[in-house]
């Protein structure tokens, strides 16, 4: 890599609901049961297969109808009447929009680029273009979308702003929305919606890639992407009639751990540096992929502090959770400037996307 980038400026905002994860747990198997008869044995099921509150504390989201059971009142998940594509598009946008005005309030100077960043809702113009526009920086700031690139979408999204950097662009802003909550379907009662639905969270993310460095900031020393061979149908993310529908395949934690440890040497080989005691983001999709990885890596439980924790406070934010592991990192005085930082996530391909970092000063 030729020109320097500093990752920086990382700012979280807190979606404005939240649930335990029992609480959670007991909303999906009473939305299912009222859905229709099949949803009656769900209960069962998503106890043995959903995400287990001793691993996951706490999920934030977008719209309150997670925290009650009055079905006439829900915003979008009401059994009888459940809106579609339409209405959840509708949300979205207008959650969106305020979400960019929150990020921007007090900002006065603009950005040379802006990164909109998510896989769970498509408007144009976006929130991201709209803001431009009533902020007045149409001259200024150009807009690009990132979109539908799943979980691992921050690192395609650095990559573009690596490339805006190159041709000497001083900052170029990247903002994830990403609002899982709105594409649950009662309906679907298989035991991989069952998963999906008990891990998936709201997250809302923004910071920076300027060429120069910044206290604190993490510098981007190399990037790589492999598709796993022959694994083009374990994962899904299509548009249905109703919302975005997911699909896990059983076999997905298997064939990233076949796949794991070729990939992280390459990251070693080619980034010129050790990674053996480096610090690791890892996407959480579940807590079985970060202890699978944990084992096949042979990694420390301090090398994978910062993802657990993450997940374990917020659940899987799709795009979102890796920005969110980075400023953890960045925030944890525990993890010393010139540590190192892998990043791993994974996403519809099957496709590993790995970075490697150092945390500065």
């Amino acid at each position: 890599m030729g020109n320097e980038v500093f990752l920086t400026a990382f700012e979280i905002q807190r979606p404005p609901y939240s649930f335990s994860q029992k609480q959670g747990l007991d909303w999906l198997a009473s939305i299912h049961r009222e859905a229709d008869e099949e949803g009656a044995i769900v209960e069962k099921r998503l106890a043995r297969v959903g995400c287990k509150p001793e691993d996951l504390s706490r999920r934030y989201v977008a719209l309150p109808d997670m925290l009650h059971e009055n079905w006439e009142e829900m915003s979008l998940y009401n059994p009888r009447k459940m809106g579609g594509f339409k209405e959840r598009s509708m949300f979205f946008s207008q959650f969106v929009e305020k979400v960019f005005e929150e990020f921007y309030f007090l900002t006065t100077t603009p950005p040379d680029d802006l990164i909109h960043i998510t896989c769970t809702g498509y408007e144009s113009p976006s929130g991201a273009q709209k803001l431009v526009a009533r902020k007045g920086w149409a001259k200024a700031t150009r807009v690009t979308h990132a979109y539908h690139m799943g979980c691992l979408g921050a690192i395609p999204a650095i990559r573009i702003g690596e490339g805006f950097l190159a041709c000497g662009r001083r900052q170029v802003d990247l903002v994830h929305t990403e609002l899982c909550s709105l594409h649950l379907n009662p309906f679907l009662h298989e035991d991989e919606q069952l998963v999906a639905q008990s891990l998936f969270a709201d997250g809302l993310i923004k910071y920076s890639l300027v060429p120069k460095p910044h206290t604190p900031s993490l510098q981007l020393l190399y990037h790589h992407e492999e598709l796993i061979p022959h694994t083009e149908k374990e994962m899904e993310w299509k548009c249905e009639d109703w919302g975005l529908k997911m699909t896990l395949s059983k076999e997905i934690p298997r064939k990233i751990r076949g796949a794991i440890q070729k990939f992280v040497k390459t990251l070693e080989k080619r980034s010129g540096r050790s990674l053996e005691k480096a610090l690791y983001a890892i996407h959480p999709g579940g807590p079985k992929i970060i202890s699978w990885i944990q084992k096949q890596l042979k990694l420390t439980d301090r090398q994978i502090r910062a993802t657990e924790q993450v997940f374990y406070e917020s659940g899987n934010m799709s795009s979102a959770t890796l920005p969110h592991i980075w400023a953890a990192i960045l925030k944890n005085e525990a993890f010393s400037p010139g540590e190192l930082v892998v990043g791993l996530a994974f996403g519809p391909g099957l496709t590993i996307s790995g970075t490697v970092m150092s945390k500065g000063e």
